[in-house]
């Protein structure tokens, strides 16, 4: 689950596969049944199709549009902005449980060899863990983290970068964004990919002189480049992604929307992102 935070000066968003407490990210309290029936079938089934490829369910299209018709008789639309079976649902508020509980207590057991920890959803909540030094971690500390959770849902992985230096690459690319300018480039959107270790940068134009520019001047971590062209908006706008954003965008609880955020509102709180 791939999510682009836009740049704005002063502020910082930060890419995350998949939020550590996604009910939060999801949640769709003002979400109801009557204005998401008015949507066409077409955008119900799409949306319901992607939250369950978002977290690992079944996606057989079939099911999919036998569960919207059912309508279960549970709290996951409200929840989720998606119908689910009951033990669907079930599943999906035991996983976010154990990670809640678990999360906390691997990182203090790791503290300070932790480079970085992200879950990825789509393969049912695997717990990621990148260590640059994997020797210091014994099997005993393994197996009190696989007690901690799930044993055959954590896996460690050789880090190259710390989540820091990632986030410190961020940074000094937003401190220099007078200086990117001035060699013709635009960025207008910079977000950190944690798996891959390396920031993904929207720019224009993205060519391979752009690049090799910014490869040049931003050389601590690797960087994966899109063409992102934004077009003049009205700094009133409250709808639309632009620079400078005078007081955020409006927030959108349209039927079809399952985050109920702007990204001028995301923020940052040690290594979870806030959403």
């Amino acid at each position: 689950m791939m999510k682009k935070f836009f740049l704005t000066p002063g502020l910082i968003f930060i890419l995350v596969l998949s939020t550590v407490f996604p009910v939060s990210a999801h949640e769709s309290p003002d979400t109801t049944e009557e204005n998401y029936l008015g949507i066409s079938e077409e955008s119900i089934l799409a949306e319901n199709l992607r939250f369950r490829k978002d977290f690992g369910l079944d996606s057989d299209k079939t099911k999919v549009i036998n569960t919207i018709k059912e309508k279960p008789k549970n709290n996951s639309f409200k929840q989720f902005g998606a119908y689910l079976t009951d033990l669907e649902l079930e599943e999906l508020d035991t996983r976010f449980k154990k990670e809640k509980q678990a999360i906390p207590k691997i990182k203090a057991k790791l503290k300070p060899e932790l480079s970085w920890l992200y879950v990825d959803q789509p393969n049912g909540g695997i717990i990621n863990i990148g260590i640059k030094d994997l020797s210091k971690l014994n099997e005993q500390e393994k197996k009190e983290i696989y007690n901690d959770y799930i044993e055959n849902k954590v896996l460690f992985k050789k880090a190259k970068f710390t989540e820091e230096e990632l986030n410190q690459a961020h940074l000094d690319i937003i401190n220099n964004l007078s200086a990117v300018e001035e060699e013709g480039i635009k960025i207008n959107s910079i977000s950190v990919d944690i798996p891959n270790e390396a920031l993904d940068i929207g720019i224009y134009p993205n060519t391979k002189g752009s690049q090799k520019t910014l490869n040049k001047m931003f050389s601590s971590v690797p960087l994966k480049f899109f063409e992102q062209q934004i077009d003049n908006i009205d700094d009133s706008s409250r709808t639309s992604y632009h620079r400078p954003l005078q007081g955020g965008l409006a927030i959108n609880t349209s039927a079809t929307s399952f985050v109920k955020c702007t990204a001028s509102f995301t923020a940052l709180m040690g290594l979870v992102i806030i959403l």
